[in-house]
């Protein structure tokens, strides 16, 4: 599942990846002129405002534009680049937009699918951070572990230095806390440099020890081979299956008591279609009568809408959309999207015909922007083993974008009860559908952004705010070295008591 969200989800859709290892050394002793950098930030402000609907939704036009000018008549006359980077990266992530990104260097996925870093899942406790999911059981670390040290860098200091550089959405910090890990191979990348090893200080317990690991885990198959490997995983995948449940990439579904009463489906992501698991899944729900369902939605960082739609037809009780009709600021990005290919220009004029007639009606909003009949904003049917019995949500900062806008629509529309953390996605919605990406002249950075505002179809909440649980339950670093998951003991004990 990682790899695929390293592959797909982080390079092209979603949220968050940093540049490849060739990018992080181009970096390493390269410095930018304050010309350069004042001609890139004009490409930063020029090129968003040109594309991205809704820009200042969350940051006054005014309050930004005073920070672009400070910054612009504040630079040196020369700086290494990789703190330029720390300074665009502040400038973009200001505006709040989760799949805003600035990355060092030409996208790679090679960092995410093997860099030792990535194989584990992180969180912070009292501005420390600790591994809490080892799921490889990569060098026999455990959860609850602390990293103090990497190369001799100090992981606070790291931590303090780069958190800034991290995306949010809206006004909740929950998706900063949870992509930072995601991110971190890069930061180790840029402060230790390109290495075979690394060398890592960790604290478990009352325990203090050195473990080193290889920086990048080798793979039996290399380049294109490996690549379309993982394509054939996610669009085929494997279901397995025993007397407790079944089983993908990406996705479980598992009965918790010997009655079948009760099951807990848990969805790491919709880059992967799951639609194997959930056609066999939901038939034997349906056939056991399966009382009650728990849908895990933590940490899943969204992915393909469509996908996201497959599952809402099984909660669903009637017909639905699972979106708004998108908004883009400009007719032209519904059929010519920013950064693509001439040659993908020319065969979008030749079909316009057929484009137009596919996504109209097309309308002027009245605000700004035009809105369109896109595939993900039509009406569906629910699947006819819907589930029947009681539904209820775990999400938390981790759960974003598509798994958001599910999470909205469960809540807002069928008053599923909601367990856990605010989630990191808007409940109102996010600007992503196509992404854009332009390269800065002269960092070599690349900037990544959304051209379509997407909607859920249920409304509610506080804007600017994730979803709302309505159980708000924080694990602490105990639960995590107990093996304790005390969002899913509290949705039990409410099955438990009949609630």
């Amino acid at each position: 599942m990682r790899n695929l969200i390293g592959i797909l989800l982080i390079g092209t859709m979603m949220v968050c990846s940093p540049a490849g290892m060739q990018a992080q050394k181009g970096m390493a002793g390269k410095t930018l002129t304050r010309a350069g950098m004042a001609r890139d930030l004009q490409v930063i402000k020029k090129t968003l405002e040109k594309n991205h609907p809704f820009l200042y939704k969350y940051v006054h036009r005014d309050t930004f534009e005073r920070r672009f000018d400070s910054l612009l008549n504040n630079l040196p006359d020369e700086i290494p680049s990789a703190d330029f980077y720390l300074t665009a990266s502040q400038l973009v992530y200001s505006l709040r937009h989760g799949h805003m990104l600035l990355y060092p260097g030409k996208p790679d996925s090679r960092i995410f699918r093997s860099h030792i870093m990535s194989k584990f899942r992180y969180e912070f406790y009292d501005s420390a951070l600790y591994i809490v999911n080892n799921e490889p059981g990569t060098g026999g670390i455990r959860p609850g572990t602390r990293i103090d040290r990497v190369n001799g860098k100090d992981i606070r200091n790291l931590s303090t230095r780069y958190i800034e550089a991290v995306p949010m959405e809206g006004y909740t910090g929950n998706l900063r806390q949870s992509l930072f890990g995601m991110l971190l191979p890069i930061f180790i990348g840029e402060e230790c440099g390109e290495t075979d090893s690394l060398t890592l200080n960790l604290s478990y317990l009352d325990s203090a020890y050195v473990l080193t690991l290889a920086t990048y885990q080798k793979s039996s198959q290399e380049g294109l081979g490996d690549l379309m490997e993982e394509f054939r995983k996610a669009f085929d995948p494997e279901v397995e299956s025993d007397s407790s449940g079944l089983y993908a990439s990406g996705a479980r579904l598992k009965f918790l008591d010997e009655e079948k009463r009760v099951a807990i489906l848990t969805v790491d992501d919709f880059m992967q279609s799951h639609s194997a698991l959930f056609r066999r899944g939901f038939a034997v729900l349906d056939s056991l009568n399966t009382e009650h369902l728990i849908l895990d939605l933590r940490n899943n960082l969204g992915g393909v809408l469509l996908l996201t739609g497959e599952l809402q037809s099984y909660l669903w009780d009637s017909a639905f959309h699972l979106i708004e009709p998108p908004v883009v600021g400009s007719v032209l990005r519904i059929f010519y999207p920013p950064g693509s290919h001439w040659v993908q220009h020319f065969f979008s004029t030749l079909v316009l015909p057929f484009q137009f007639a596919l996504y109209s009606p097309i309308r002027k909003r009245s605000d700004e922007g035009y809105s369109f009949n896109a595939v993900e904003s039509r009406l569906k049917t629910p699947s006819m083993n819907r589930f029947k019995g009681s539904i209820t949500v775990l999400v938390n900062g981790g759960t974003y974008s598509a798994a958001s806008i599910l999470a909205a629509n469960l809540k807002y529309g069928r008053d599923y009860l909601l367990i856990g953390e605010e989630t990191g996605g808007a409940s109102e919605g996010t600007v992503a559908l196509r992404l854009g990406t332009v390269k800065l002249p002269n960092s070599g950075f690349y900037l990544r952004y959304g051209i379509g505002y997407l909607q859920p179809i249920e409304k509610g909440g506080e804007e600017g705010r994730g979803v709302m649980p309505d159980i708000r339950i924080i694990p602490t670093l105990k639960d995590r070295i107990d093996g304790i998951d005390p969002e899913l003991r509290y949705a039990l004990k409410i099955l438990q008591r009949g609630e």
